[in-house]
């Protein structure tokens, strides 16, 4: 499952930075992985019973022991360099400035991954310096195949096979997007759903929990990297992406399984090429600019996905529609000028992601298919009167789960139609005047909302829409409010927002509201997650009484002038991860925090707080730590 290596440079490079943090000495184990195992496998500390497994592959064993297990992040651009050096050098050869110049840039292509590093050291050994230099020039400093003899290549072909088959479709689809592309999980798990990936017994209701259950498991076996964890749960991925030792193979499988092509360049996009093909995947939307390669899309009028990834175009240009059966269409890279009218006749489309300068057409409530909906501007330029509603005809689209509009509004429904959008779950990017009774009683659903307030244009919003998610709501996941260039000193707010009672996440931004305020939010019992950013609370003292904030769990403080953070009593029983960004002026945390872990890794490693100075040395320390071992989600305490 994993394989040795010949020289000791890795072996080294670990056993000191180990013996930093408290652990004697590095141990092999190999029970876990049978006689072939890798001599760095698992590392046991003799002072302690914690194990260190050290994740050279990206493929983690499916019998691997959970407690008090951790897992070694991939290394930082100074230690990549370190151990490409080791390894391409012996102690008699010397590395010049030049050499180690283009050799940094070589180790970070290597994406952090010491396997990579290590092969692409081996291969670098006795070269000139000009192969050094036009090595550096690749994009990929590997060239990986399914059929190649390294070990690097023999592990992840084993890595993919040892993949459930469920899971397997959703790994390969992660190489249909750009290298070094970190895609959302919210848009990722949508796109899988529309794809029909899931198992066909799944449930439409449980349909993007499944989803995201296997991205989880892609995660936790490392074949998929985890870019950022969700605050309400850190053991899912919010952010990811896939390694670039994957990404070869995971294209050629693709197109010669015509699982989907990926369209870089010109040649790309001939018949041969894109015959049969099911999905196609833009990734430079310049080739489309072609009139050649629109006649030649049109020899695959079943593609059901069309994906544009390629850098954002600045000036539209024409696009082809032609694809009758497409269910899938994601090209908010691509500008329009207005909704195409072949758009309106892909009645299959399900996901539609688009950039116009224009308005959605009334004839928008043709794709009655169409779950997710994602409409962006160019600019979002207001009129003086400041509201532009979508087409009522959005009232007729009753499949329609998500709907992302910056710059408009839901309009009321027309009076004499009931109708009601039942599987609708997801309203963003909408102003105050989407939050209306007559507009939320229709979604009776909802379980998240994000409201975006134009001080220029709502001066005189009061958050007297909030009362309505209490009224209507009794439980929603996560309400975001976020004030566009607030007026802090003319103060755009004038009351406190209202609540559902059982909310799990709220996010503030621009709002001014004074910390006394705080009052109203620390008493619901649900809360989870609170994000308070760019003077979402002002003044230069907040502080907590007992008993508040009973279920508490994360919290994000972010461009504040608070000054001092004070609490009396028992407070934040459930909290455990407190992130603190660019607020200069904290002088003082509560005592309470002191039972806080700062650090929480896989391997059980805590650190507490006592005193302001304290917290910034350990922060320090513990900095150094998570870049040596930890994993992104343990670093729970930072100042910046």
């Amino acid at each position: 499952m994993y394989f040795r290596f010949r020289s000791d440079s890795f072996r080294n490079f670990l056993e000191s930075g180990i013996s930093e943090f408290g652990f004697e000495k590095v141990v092999p184990k190999s029970e876990y992985f049978g006689s072939d195992s890798a001599e760095i496998g698992i590392f046991v500390p003799i002072s302690t019973p914690k194990h260190i497994y050290c994740n050279t592959t990206l493929l983690l064993p499916i019998t691997l022991p959970k407690p008090n297990v951790f897992l070694l992040p991939l290394l930082t651009d100074d230690q990549s360099w370190k151990l490409l050096r080791q390894t391409a050098f012996t102690s008699e050869d010397k590395c010049s400035r030049e050499l180690e110049k283009i050799g940094k840039k070589i180790a970070r292509n290597c994406e952090e991954l010491p396997a990579a590093i290590l092969q692409v050291g081996e291969n670098l050994r006795r070269k000139s310096f000009q192969e050094w230099k036009t090595l550096s020039e690749n994009e990929d400093p590997l060239v990986i195949t399914r059929d190649g003899n390294t070990p690097l290549s023999k592990a992840l072909y084993f890595s993919n096979i040892m993949l459930p088959q469920y899971l397997k479709l959703c790994f390969l689809y992660m190489a249909v997007f750009p290298k070094h592309y970190a895609i959302f999980r919210s848009k990722l798990i949508k796109i899988w759903v529309a794809e029909g990936f899931l198992d066909r017994h799944v449930r439409s209701s449980n349909a993007e929990e499944t989803a995201g259950e296997y991205l989880d498991l892609l995660a936790s076996r490392s074949v998929v990297l985890s870019e950022k964890q969700t605050s309400i749960d850190i053991e899912k991925t919010k952010k990811c992406r896939l390694h670039f030792t994957f990404q070869s193979p995971c294209v050629n499988e693709a197109k010669n399984k015509k699982f989907f092509h990926i369209l870089k360049k010109y040649a790309d996009c001939t018949p041969e090429n894109l015959t049969s093909q099911e999905r196609l995947c833009v990734h430079n939307n310049v080739v489309l600019a072609f009139t050649q390669v629109h006649e030649w899309m049109e020899s695959v009028p079943d593609a059901q996905s069309l994906l544009c990834f390629g850098p954002k175009q600045s000036y539209p240009i024409v696009f082809p529609l032609h694809f009758s059966l497409l269910k899938i269409l994601d090209a908010l890279a691509i500008r329009f000028y207005e909704v195409p009218h072949q758009l309106l006749a892909l009645v299959h489309l399900t996901y539609l992601a688009i950039t116009c300068d224009g308005e959605l057409p009334k004839s928008i409530s043709r794709l009655s298919n169409l779950e997710v909906l994602n409409f962006c501007q160019h600019h979002n330029i207001k009129l003086s009167n400041g509201l532009v509603f979508l087409s009522v005809e959005i009232w007729h689209m009753h499949k329609l789960k998500q709907l992302y509009c910056m710059g408009f509004d839901v309009p009321p429904p027309p009076p004499p139609d009931d109708s009601h959008l039942e599987n609708f779950l997801t309203l963003s990017a909408v102003s105050a005047h989407s939050c209306t009774m007559e507009v939320l009683s229709r979604i009776p659903n909802l379980q998240r909302i994000g409201v975006r307030i134009e001080s220029a244009h709502d001066s005189m919003e009061t958050f007297s829409f909030s009362g309505h998610f209490s009224s209507i709501y009794e439980e929603l996941e996560s309400v975001k409010c976020v004030i566009v260039n607030p007026n802090l000193r003319s103060q755009v707010v004038h009351c406190f927002p209202l609540f559902p009672v059982y909310i799990k996440k709220i996010c503030l931004s621009g709002c001014g509201f004074p910390w006394k305020k705080m009052e109203v939010i620390a008493l619901l019992p649900t809360l989870r997650v609170l994000k308070l950013r760019w003077y979402a609370f002002c003044g230069s003292v907040w502080k907590t009484n007992d008993p508040q904030f009973p279920g508490l769990d994360y919290v994000l403080l972010e461009d504040l002038d608070i000054v001092h953070w004070e609490s009396v009593g028992e407070q934040f029983p459930c909290l455990s991860h407190v992130i603190i960004r660019h607020c200069y002026k904290l002088e003082n945390i509560p005592d309470q925090l002191e039972s806080v872990t700062l650090v929480e890794g896989r391997n059980g490693y805590k650190e507490t707080l006592h005193s302001k100075s304290q917290v910034l040395r350990k922060c320090k320390r513990l900095n150094k730590l998570q870049e040596t071992f930890l994993t992104s989600t343990s670093q729970v305490f930072i100042f910046e």
